[in-house]
């Protein structure tokens, strides 16, 4: 799901392409907890792997990268995504929107601008954004822009053309889709910090890089930001960027609203608890 850069290294995990979900309503929605009093949305990034259990009632919302929740502990609202412009993700995306509830979050494409991922020049996504936004238009959905990576250089592999990385992908997609007519309601975007970092490292670069998003979700009338992937990388002092991210930086950035915590990693889970990572993340005083 990761890919590493020079400046803005990413860890080299793997998020291939969902599954087909076995569940029949790929808009299913999950049973929705009383809310928290704070505004900004918590939630989870989570796949095959580590039990969700422990984080029941206490996020928001989730994710899983597909269009239907695959496990039944209550994470809030489910957010769908449509992984990719491909037949493989379209096809069923259009079968199941059909029957899909009305007023969905829906997230655009998965690191389009990674090779793993998505990898799709802004461009061509804009080419594409039409299946999405019928569905914004067909069910009242709140769409979120494609999520880029925070990444600032990758391979070029299959291309014609090079295909710009984080910021520049994003930025260059907006001038486009605007040009087209498309809006968002959501500016969406992953970071994950740098192997080596120090935690003072991430924490500038985080900050660095969320500034940059809200100048541009200003600049085209976005109201809000999300971060639908995050992960301190370094597990050293994990728990203290957490607490730290919960604070003090999202007291800084009033743009972003939502958060969803890279689950699938691991880190947040210790056996069949929470580490101190975990607790932090639920708000509990734990480092």
């Amino acid at each position: 799901m990761f890919s590493q850069s020079l400046l803005f290294a990413l860890c080299a995990l793997a998020s291939a392409a969902p599954s087909a979900s076995p569940h029949g309503n790929a808009h299913s929605h999950q049973k929705h907890h009383e809310k928290r009093a704070d505004p900004v949305l918590r939630g989870i990034l989570y796949g095959l792997g580590a039990s969700t259990a422990p984080f029941a009632g206490h996020v928001d919302f989730s994710v899983n990268w597909a269009t239907a929740p695959s496990v039944q502990t209550d994470l809030g609202i489910f957010v769908n995504q449509l992984w990719g412009a491909d037949d493989n993700h379209r096809i069923p995306f259009q079968s199941a929107a059909a029957s899909g509830p009305e007023d969905e979050y829906l997230i655009g494409f998965n690191e389009p601008d990674l090779p793993a991922q998505a990898w799709i020049l802004p461009s061509d996504a804009v080419s594409a954004w039409h299946y999405i936004d019928d569905y914004k238009i067909s069910k009242s959905a709140k769409i979120g822009t494609p999520s880029v990576s925070n990444s600032i250089e990758a391979p070029q592999p299959g291309l014609a053309q090079p295909n710009p990385q984080g910021f520049a992908w994003i930025s260059a997609f907006l001038e486009q889709a605007t040009s087209a007519g498309y809006k968002f309601d959501m500016l969406c975007w992953h970071w994950y910090g740098g192997p080596k970092n120090s935690l003072a490292q991430d924490q500038d670069m985080i900050q660095q890089q969320a500034s940059q998003m809200a100048e541009l979700a200003s600049n085209y009338s976005i109201p809000v930001v999300w971060l639908t992937e995050m992960q301190r990388v370094n597990g050293d002092q994990e728990c203290q960027f957490i607490k730290w991210f919960e604070s003090t930086f999202l007291a800084a950035n009033p743009s972003i609203r939502a958060y969803a915590y890279n689950q699938f990693a691991g880190t947040l889970n210790n056996g069949a608890g929470l580490s101190l990572a975990g607790q932090a993340f639920i708000g509990q005083d734990a480092c």
